[in-house]
């Protein structure tokens, strides 16, 4: 998706926070920063109308955590766009329209 846009492909990545872990990995992890409920995939490239573009991606007819609506809520109130999508293809959909705005 980056090539296409003439983007650094290092702009749009993935955020290693879900998973299951043992206690002492998962504690470490908590140490270093890793959080419930933040997105999957960050696009880190403002536009005219927000600051970057998260994205949760779901199976289809799973639905988002009560941390991950905290979490999107409070993206949203700050001025990033935040999606939630069941499929690569929607994901892809959801980073087009986010660069056409």
């Amino acid at each position: 998706a980056c090539a296409s846009w003439s983007l650094p492909y290092y702009l749009l990545f993935a955020i290693p926070n879900g998973g299951a872990r043992d206690m002492i990995t998962g504690a470490r992890l908590k140490a270093e920063g890793v959080r419930r409920g933040i997105p999957d995939l960050m696009l880190a490239v403002p536009t005219r109308d927000a600051h970057g573009l998260f994205i949760e991606m779901k199976l289809p007819g799973s639905p988002a955590s009560d941390s991950q609506k905290v979490v999107s809520e409070s993206l949203s109130r700050r001025g990033y766009t935040y999606k939630l999508c069941y499929s690569t293809e929607e994901a892809i959909d959801a980073i087009k329209a986010y660069l056409l705005d």
